[in-house]
């Protein structure tokens, strides 16, 4: 099987995504600026004996949570809802949602916490170099950080005096360090933001969303008791009960993916659950990222099933929401993918000028200040698309991996400037006018009939004995095209007669466009 395959798309496709010019690099938005000493924010509350401060008594306290048995079943996470009291009390219950987490490794972790002490209207971004624990310091993703506080500087700012008294996002640095290990991860502590923010907020945050980004939204449910001015349950025969039909309604609304049903049971029923800011901001941000989820109970406890005490109680819930549509593939984040536009072109500046050589193409020459770490070096399958003034100028990709992204992205831009045989080569000349679309394609998987291809959706692979061909998933939607119209020229593309694709086999594939 050739390595290159050409996808032979129609000369007059429109362009429906924001497209990239290879003919200028700008630097990148989000690069944070060179670090100079270390700023560390400190474990407080192991400290203030909130847990364990003692690296060796800590693992074991880890350790023994992690092993209880999560009430999640088949789950593949993509966030996840923790208390973060004192271990003593949440610890069973944010063990339980962790370890949703299985084998899974995540590149970035984002934690969504509040501000119990300090009143604020903006969303505080921990923009320190480090959060330390008593396992070991967590980087933090300060690209990440630097992303939000410039792409909204009114909406996320940074503030110690906030950081270094809250405990909702430090409770869970521990149980992140313990899984991941330096994992780059992201704080930010969402104040009582207006309601019209929250879209705002949410999009950019899923702007940092990708394959491997683990969301960790910190909150515990109901604080009642006089402790606490809230006894909406006085007289009940059953508190136990009562209590967890209380939270069950707030969790419900969770379940839904509703924001604003949430925050409606919130002053419906007054349940003083403290992190409704921040699991707001997780069900906005995952309404904003691609893809479906089921939420599912990880683990539930009260405060007085460790105590006996029920005249004050706080409740626990865990909450992990699994990914559940096959074909979901939620790709790069918008840092990777503006990566990989500068790397396009750094490739399309070079090859197009008068005395480069074909045999001296080395894709690795292109990468000096880029950073190419994480979903970037792992194998996946790109195409490169060049258009100018909406009409195909070459097109060049793979359907499965050959070797790491960025190093495909690469090769394939070379081959769409310069190897697209039904084109003759890119001059540098045109460049001004070239636009660059990046397509990473999930892996393909077979279909029992063409009937299961959803146009929009899904790329497609049709096969009849020697003869293959694909479309990406944006080509029937660019042409109009129905299925069938899709299928039978697919057949035509592949060389079969048209009114024959129904024998035909086919794989299908989603694909991240960009």
């Amino acid at each position: 099987m050739q390595r290159l395959l050409i996808l032979i798309l129609a000369l007059n496709l429109s362009c429906k995504e924001k497209q990239h010019s290879p003919r200028e690099e700008a630097p990148p938005t989000a690069k944070a600026p060179a670090i100079a000493p270390r700023h560390v924010r400190p474990a407080v509350f192991a400290q203030q004996g909130w847990y364990s401060r003692k690296h060796k008594q800590l693992m074991h306290q880890l350790d023994t949570f992690l092993k209880v048995p999560t009430l999640a079943r088949g789950c593949d996470p993509m966030a996840i809802v923790v208390p973060h009291a004192g271990y003593r009390y949440s610890g069973r219950v944010a063990g339980q949602a962790y370890s949703t987490m299985g084998r899974k490794k995540p590149h970035r972790v984002i934690v969504l916490g509040l501000s119990h002490r300090v009143g604020s209207r903006a969303i505080s971004v921990a923009d320190y170099t480090h959060l330390e624990t008593p396992l070991g310091a967590l980087p933090v993703d300060r690209e990440a950080a630097h992303f939000l506080m410039k792409s909204a500087p009114d909406l996320f700012t940074f503030s110690s005096q906030i950081h270094e008294v809250e405990h909702s996002a430090e409770m869970q640095l521990p149980f992140v360090r313990r899984l991941f290990g330096e994992v780059p991860t992201l704080v930010v502590l969402v104040g009582n933001i207006p309601e019209a923010d929250y879209k705002r907020a949410g999009a950019l945050l899923a702007a940092l969303v990708n394959e491997k980004t683990l969301l960790i939204a910190s909150s515990d449910f109901t604080h009642r008791g006089p402790r606490y001015r809230y006894s909406p349950l006085a007289g009940s025969p059953d508190i136990k009960g009562d209590l967890r039909k209380l939270d069950m309604g707030a969790y419900e609304q969770i379940a839904l993916m509703d924001r604003r049903g949430l925050r409606a049971y919130k002053r419906k029923t007054g349940i003083t659950m403290c992190g409704i800011n921040p699991v707001s901001l997780l069900l906005e941000t995952l309404l904003h990222a691609r893809g479906s989820f089921k939420v599912q109970v990880a683990g539930y406890e009260t405060s007085g099933d460790i105590t006996g005490d029920w005249t004050n109680t706080v409740s626990y819930v865990g909450a992990a929401f699994c990914r559940q549509d096959k074909d979901d593939y939620f790709g790069l984040d918008k840092l990777q993918q503006k990566t990989l536009h500068r790397l396009a072109g750094r490739v399309l500046r070079h090859v197009t000028t008068p005395d480069f050589q074909r045999s001296d193409f080395d894709p690795a020459q292109f990468k000096k200040g880029l950073e190419l770490g994480g979903l970037l070096s792992e194998p996946k399958a790109p195409f490169v698309t060049l258009k100018k003034n909406g009409r195909l100028r070459g097109c060049i990709g793979y359907l499965r991996p050959q070797g790491a992204l960025w190093e495909a992205v690469a090769s394939n831009a070379y081959s769409a400037a310069l190897r697209d045989r039904r084109f003759k080569p890119v001059t540098a000349a045109e460049l001004p006018a070239l636009h660059v679309e990046i397509s990473v394609l999930s892996l393909p998987r077979a279909v029992a009939s063409p009937n299961e291809i959803i146009i929009g959706r899904h790329g497609m692979i049709m096969t009849m004995g020697n003869q293959r061909a694909t479309f990406l998933p944006q080509v029937a939607t660019e042409q109009k095209w129905d299925r069938d119209q899709t299928l039978r020229r697919l057949a035509q593309k592949a060389g079969i007669p048209p009114q024959s694709y129904p024998r035909a086999t086919f794989e299908v594939y989603t694909a991240q466009v960009f």
